[in-house]
């Protein structure tokens, strides 16, 4: 943040104007700065010197849509604070809601599966072996698929081996719901199977060979990989297929025993709470793992809510309220977006509103990549 101090009486020549004359039509909004190709040098060269006089500042008296601010003498009132306040937090709020939508969406799945499926150790894994049917509430689960959910804590486990037999495909994702690595025809087992390693964001030890080894950025990961039904078959086939190729466990254990269920019609929830809950689940999240997930500029909005590393997450009854609100708006704006994208490429046929998961049409979620 910058803050420009002026003692000269020629600054402030809209010290008492009302915002509805200083934000008049008369402002023209135009390119400033140098283009790509334009060095400072040279457009410094084609402007107007400053000449010393009047600069427009903004004006004392507000009108805004969270009030009227007043700044008598360019300093704000006590009411015009708590309201700028109360702005402020509930922006950041709303912002961090959906900026963490990801890592809440993948808190919630981890949870619901060792919940809701049982599933209490690594080698512990659930198959949707009749597949998924409506008492499954995911977020984009379908139920044509032979899925099965795996759950990883590096914290607790330390590096851990998933085997995989050939067949198998999906991703594993760490815990802020980011790409870690494919299993399956993409993978580097090539569909054939294989052991991978997966290691926590703080090992230093040795890596032994005979492993596809991959390193999380996060102690906690979780993989929901897909079967072919053609091939497996449903039910017991599924269930055989699985407890016979797939197993979890610590490296430092090697193989265990696990315990392999057909969850099909076991009720689950999945889904992030579309209320101020959200933000105590950011407090559990940036506390179990490790900062540098996060980053230090994520750390940081979150602390200006009161979301801190290391410290109790105690709002208190203002905060409560705004906490609410902002979940209120960032589900209303997620809603928007997701069904009325202002994103045109995102749109799969002319003139319709049929809309394809990645916004840009390719699944690196880069433009031209």
């Amino acid at each position: 943040m910058f803050i420009a101090i002026s003692c000269n009486d020629v600054q402030t020549n809209n010290a008492s104007k009302q915002s509805d004359e200083v934000n008049s039509p008369k402002v023209v909004l135009e390119k400033q700065l140098p283009d790509a190709e334009t060095s400072i040098f040279d457009w410094a060269k084609k402007q107007t010197p400053f000449d010393g006089g009047a600069f427009d500042a903004a004006a004392v008296t507000m009108d805004t849509r969270f009030g009227k601010l007043e700044f008598p003498g360019g300093y704000p009132t006590e009411e015009t604070i708590q309201k700028v306040y109360d702005e402020l937090d509930l922006q950041k709020a709303t912002q961090l809601y959906l900026s963490m939508y990801p890592a809440l969406s993948m808190k919630g799945m981890i949870e619901g599966v060792v919940r809701d499926y049982g599933t209490h150790s690594c080698s512990d894994i659930a198959v949707t072996a009749d597949r998924l049917d409506s008492k499954g509430v995911w977020l984009t689960g379908n139920t044509e698929s032979i899925y099965s959910m795996l759950v990883f804590d590096l914290k607790a486990d330390g590096p851990t081996v998933f085997e995989v037999p050939g067949g198998l495909m999906g991703p594993v994702d760490d815990a802020n719901f980011k790409f870690l690595f494919d299993i399956g025809p993409t993978g580097m087992d090539k569909g054939k199977g294989g052991k991978y390693l997966i290691l926590p964001p703080d090992y230093e030890g040795e890596i032994p060979e005979g492993y596809f080894v991959f390193k999380s950025p996060t102690y906690r990961a979780f993989s929901f990989v897909r079967a072919n039904a053609a091939v497996i078959g449903f039910g017991e086939g599924a269930m055989d297929y699985f407890r016979k190729g797939c197993k979890v466990y610590p490296l430092s254990t090697g193989p265990r025993e696990g315990k392999y269920t057909n969850v099909t019609g076991i009720p689950i929830n999945t889904l992030v709470p579309e209320d101020a809950r959200a933000f105590a689940w950011m407090h559990t999240l940036i506390n179990y793992e490790p900062a540098e997930s996060f980053g230090k500029e994520r750390l940081g909005e979150l602390a200006s809510i009161g979301i801190e590393k290391g410290k109790p997450f105690n709002p208190d009854a203002r905060m409560q309220k705004i906490f609410a609100k902002a979940a209120e708006q960032a589900i209303a704006m997620s809603r928007v977006i997701a069904f009325n994208t202002r994103i045109e490429n995102a749109k799969i046929y002319p003139g319709l509103e049929w809309e394809g998961p990645f916004v840009i049409n390719n699944s690196t979620f880069y433009q031209n990549d």
